[in-house]
């Protein structure tokens, strides 16, 4: 659209996965973007992502989990009571797997942070790292896919050039969003899925993962108790982006 177009300076403002978008259109050409305004992008990736997998909560990655009537909810629960399709149908899309937490979730220089426990008839793991982490969704999420998670890794690492990300290249701001229960600890126990929450996010997104952990803190800005899918509805933020896009600071 911006060639087509011939744009010569563009504002891009992107929502969730629309920053690793955007990240991955400035790993092509970044000559043309003057501003880039992200909210509540899973630069590190959300374990929401496979909590809602191995849940089937389709709806939590929606947003659309308190909007379901009873009727509607009693439709869905019937039409997959013998088999829910949800966990194929999120298998098979490479996005899903660019949203899983990262390398860079548990990486010190940046998240620092784990979030996959397994506890099951007094065995208690604990996983530390991201291969070992990775290791295990393959064997607890049903129709996971290891080539994909793969080609996701792949996607990652073009968005860092050395020990930065690529939107550091152009003109950025990260906004987020926190005090919203926002799953923080998974843990299986061979059957079930259950999850640990925190305020530290915006019901989708951990705000550390949005504001890649403040390592560009005077290009970050976090908004109070606004929900993932509310952002970009909101008010406040609409008028602090048209301040940014105007040359204004954060």
């Amino acid at each position: 659209f911006i060639a087509t177009n011939q744009y010569d300076k563009v504002a891009l403002v992107a929502h969730s996965m629309g920053g690793l978008v955007a990240s991955a259109y400035l790993s092509l050409d970044s000559s043309k973007v003057e501003t880039l305004i992200t909210i509540g992008t899973p630069f590190f990736g959300t374990p929401t992502i496979p909590y809602v997998w191995g849940t089937e909560d389709v709806f939590s990655i929606l947003g659309m989990g308190s909007t379901l009537g009873l009727f509607e909810q009693f439709v869905f629960d019937a039409a997959t009571f013998f088999e829910d399709p949800i966990s194929n149908v999120l298998s098979n899309f490479d996005s899903i797997y660019e949203l899983f937490p990262n390398e860079f979730y548990f990486d010190a220089s940046y998240g620092n942070s784990s979030y996959l426990n397994y506890s099951a008839l007094g065995v208690e793991n604990v996983y530390t790292t991201y291969d070992l982490t990775t290791d295990r969704l393959q064997t607890y999420l049903s129709s996971y896919q290891a080539a994909l998670i793969r080609d996701a890794e792949e996607f990652h690492n073009l968005l860092y050039i050395g020990s930065e990300h690529i939107t550091s290249l152009v003109n950025t701001y990260y906004i987020s969003a926190s005090g919203k229960n926002t799953v923080e600890d998974l843990t299986y126990n061979g059957l079930t899925w259950s999850a640990a929450y925190s305020a530290h996010g915006d019901e989708m997104v951990e705000d550390f993962s949005a504001n890649m952990n403040w390592r560009y803190a005077d290009r970050c800005m976090s908004f109070p108790n606004i929900r993932h899918t509310d952002l970009v509805k909101n008010d406040g933020v609409i008028e602090k982006i048209i301040t940014l896009i105007r040359g204004g600071l954060i």
